[in-house]
């Protein structure tokens, strides 16, 4: 594995390499898509059966238009069930654009979201996860608001369990974080996946029970790049940069992907231990992994 320079962005693979890549994320893409449009064809079918008795509800809405119409002009507009009628012919056509318009987007939100799906479980089964174009470079100021937006989603604050009392206040969050960008006992790099950012890693010490310091991890990607081996990836790059032996990482007992993540970077685990979790607001069981 190449050494990331930590002033630079660089490529992990050669020219060759890279290209098999892309091919064989275009050949899973349209795999997902099709496989998705499959998977949701019967609410397709459904969604035009629907369309179809609000176009037969449209075509006697026209009917009903052109008898109100004549029925105004029998009556001299004196008639109030034909003003009624009347009015429900123009709602009808309003109705039916509607109710297309959202079949539409339903059906196309919904073929979105099952490709990327399965494109993720493909991904996994296949064992391509290594392939990940992941970079570490520099934190920049500009990386903070999306660092912050990254730590809003709330399963992900469960699953890390151990955040802040308050994350979504922002005062806490930048002063946090300027003490962070303001140390140099900090190791911090942003994360990037095939050029987008996408998370943050660092590590920092801790006072541990003997009046030391341990050096320990953490890291934290933005849930839509979740099952794409990104924190594993970059975990690796990271403890290249790092070079502190024995390096401690720590995660909820039930934060399976995350130790599993340690796991394949060699972390062993060596500890159960409990602690407070503001995301849960309770103490919870946590384990303490070590990579010598």
């Amino acid at each position: 594995m190449s050494l990331i320079n930590p002033n630079q962005t660089s490529t992990e693979f050669s020219n060759s390499s890279s290209l098999r890549t892309r091919i064989a994320h275009v050949l899973i893409d349209l795999l997902s898509f099709l496989t998705a449009v499959l998977y949701i064809w019967p609410e397709k079918i459904i969604l035009r059966l629907v369309e179809l008795l609000v176009a037969l509800i449209l075509m006697f809405g026209a009917g009903l238009l052109a008898w109100s119409i004549y029925g105004l002009y029998q009556t001299g507009g004196r008639s109030i069930q034909m003003w009624g009628l009347l009015l429900l012919a123009i709602v009808i056509p309003i109705v039916y654009y509607k109710i297309q318009f959202d079949s539409e987007s339903i059906c196309n939100k919904r073929t979105n979201e099952v490709a990327d799906q399965i494109n993720r479980y493909i991904t996994h089964k296949l064992g391509m996860n290594h392939m990940a174009q992941v970079t570490l470079r520099s934190v920049f100021d500009a990386d903070l608001p999306i660092f912050f937006e990254h730590q809003q989603y709330q399963p992900a604050q469960h699953m890390a369990a151990f955040v802040h009392e308050d994350p979504s206040d922002r005062i806490a969050f930048d002063t946090h974080w300027a003490k962070l960008m303001g140390s140099d006992k900090i190791l911090k790099r942003s994360i990037e996946h095939d050029s987008e950012l996408v998370g943050h890693i660092m590590s920092f010490d801790m006072p541990n029970e003997e009046d030391g310091l341990d050096r320990e991890i953490t890291y934290w990607i933005g849930h839509e790049h979740w099952g794409m081996g990104i924190a594993t990836q970059a975990l690796l790059e990271f403890i290249e940069i790092e070079q502190t032996r024995p390096l401690f990482g720590r995660a909820a007992t039930d934060n399976l992907g995350s130790i599993r993540s340690m796991e394949k970077c060699g972390f062993a685990l060596i500890a159960h231990e409990r602690g407070f979790a503001h995301a849960r607001g309770e103490e919870i069981d946590e384990v303490v992994m070590k990579l010598e």
